[in-house]
C-alpha cells in the first residue's frame, strides 16, 4: 500500500508539472492568434502537433520562442511574389498631351505610365491586332475567303480596304487589309471566315459566323489573362461593352509581335495587292512612324496600330526594336492624329 501511495503521489506530481509546462503554450497560441496573420497561427499549430509529448514535458516556458514564425511567414511571401506575375509601373515623368500613356522597356522589364494601367479605355482600331491574332488561331494564312453579307455590319464613317461582296482574299491578305489601311471591312470578312471555321459550317449566316468569332475572342481574352478586356466587335467601332486597359494592350502587343504574319504587316508601309478574284488595290499604312517622308518617322519602328473614334480620341500602340530590346508605347485620348505621333516620338526619345 505504501508503494501504491508513493506511485499515486508521483503520478499527481507529474500531472501538475505537465499542466504547468503546457500552460505557456496556450498563452503563446492565443497571442499569435490575435495577430492579423492567421497563417502564422496555423504554422505554429502544425509545428506543435509534430512535437512528441516528451519534448513538451522537458520544454521550459523560457525556452519557447516565436522567432521562427516571422521568418517562415516571410519565406512564404517571397515564394508567392516569385510565382505571381509582376508589372513594375512607375509614374511617367515625360510630358505628353495624351490623356493616358505608357512606355515599356523589355530590357529593364518596367513600365512608365501616365494614368492607371488598369483603367478601362476604348481601343478603337487597335482592336484589329487582337482580331488578327485570334483569327489566325483558327485559319491558316492561305485559305481563300469570299466577302459576303458581313460587310453590311461595317459602321458608317469607317476606314475601309475597299473590299466588295464577292471579292476573294486569303486570310493573310485580310490581315494586311486590316493593318495597313485599317479596313473595318477586312476585319468583318476575316471574322466571318474564322467564325465559320469555328462552327465547322461554311454555310453559317454572317451574323452567326461573326458572333461565333467574337465568342471565341472573349474566351481567348480570358485564356491570355486580359482581365480588363471585353471585345464585342472585330474592328473596334465604338460600343460601350467594347473596352480594354493599357495593361492588357501591352500584353497584346507582346503577343502579336511574336506572330509572324501580324508582325510582317504591322510594320509594312504600303503594298500593291491583287485579290484572289483578280481585283487590284494599293494599301498604305496609317502609321506615320513607318513613313520615311514623315516628320514622325522612326527607323526602328515595327508598328503597331493606330486607332480613332470620337469616344476613344486618337490612339497609337507602337513598338521599336533596338537590337534584342523591344520598346513599346501607347498613347490614348489624343486630340488629333498628329498629336498621337508627336507624343509617341517624345516617349521613344525619352528612353535611350
Amino acid at each position: 500500500m505504501k508503494h501504491y501511495g508513493m506511485k499515486k503521489f508521483i503520478g499527481i506530481l507529474l500531472a501538475c508539472l505537465l499542466l504547468t509546462s503546457c500552460a505557456p503554450t496556450v498563452t503563446e497560441e492565443s497571442a499569435v492568434s490575435s495577430r492579423d496573420d492567421s497563417s502564422v497561427y496555423f504554422d505554429f499549430s502544425e509545428e506543435s502537433s509534430e512535437e512528441s509529448s516528451e519534448e513538451i514535458q522537458v520544454s521550459l516556458p523560457e525556452d519557447i520562442s516565436l522567432e521562427i514564425l516571422p521568418e517562415e511567414s516571410s519565406e512564404a511571401s517571397e515564394e508567392s511574389e516569385e510565382i505571381a506575375p509582376s508589372l513594375t509601373v512607375h509614374p511617367l515623368l515625360t510630358e505628353v498631351s495624351a490623356k493616358q500613356a505608357f512606355i515599356y522597356d523589355s530590357l529593364l522589364d518596367i513600365t512608365f505610365a501616365k494614368g492607371d494601367m488598369e483603367q478601362r479605355i476604348y481601343p478603337a482600331s487597335i482592336t484589329k491586332l487582337y482580331t488578327a491574332y485570334v483569327a489566325l488561331q483558327y485559319l491558316l494564312p492561305d485559305p481563300v475567303i469570299t466577302a459576303g453579307g458581313e460587310l453590311s455590319f461595317v459602321g458608317a464613317g469607317s476606314t475601309v480596304a475597299y473590299i466588295s461582296r464577292g471579292d476573294c482574299l486569303t486570310a493573310e491578305m485580310l490581315v494586311q487589309g486590316m493593318l495597313l489601311p485599317s479596313g473595318n471591312d477586312a476585319a468583318y470578312v476575316l471574322a466571318a471566315g474564322a467564325g465559320r471555321a469555328i462552327l465547322e459550317n461554311p454555310d453559317a449566316s454572317p451574323r452567326e459566323a461573326v458572333d461565333a468569332f467574337m465568342e471565341a475572342v472573349n474566351l481567348r481574352v480570358e485564356a491570355d489573362g486580359l482581365t480588363g478586356t471585353h471585345f464585342s466587335v472585330p474592328d473596334g467601332y465604338h460600343r460601350e461593352d467594347h473596352y480594354t486597359t493599357m495593361g492588357d494592350l501591352l500584353k497584346i502587343a507582346l503577343l502579336v509581335l511574336e506572330e509572324p504574319v501580324i508582325a510582317k504587316y504591322a510594320g509594312m508601309l504600303s503594298a500593291k495587292v491583287m485579290y484572289e478574284s483578280g481585283e487590284t488595290n494599293r494599301w498604305t499604312n496609317t502609321n506615320s512612324l513607318l513613313d520615311p517622308s514623315s516628320p514622325y518617322y522612326r527607323q526602328n519602328a515595327v508598328g503597331l496600330k493606330t486607332g480613332h473614334t470620337s469616344q476613344a480620341g486618337h490612339c497609337l500602340l507602337a513598338a521599336e526594336h533596338r537590337g534584342d530590346r523591344v520598346v513599346i508605347t501607347g498613347v490614348f485620348g489624343c486630340a488629333s492624329g498628329s498629336k498621337r505621333f508627336e507624343d509617341t516620338v517624345t516617349l521613344f526619345e525619352s528612353l535611350t
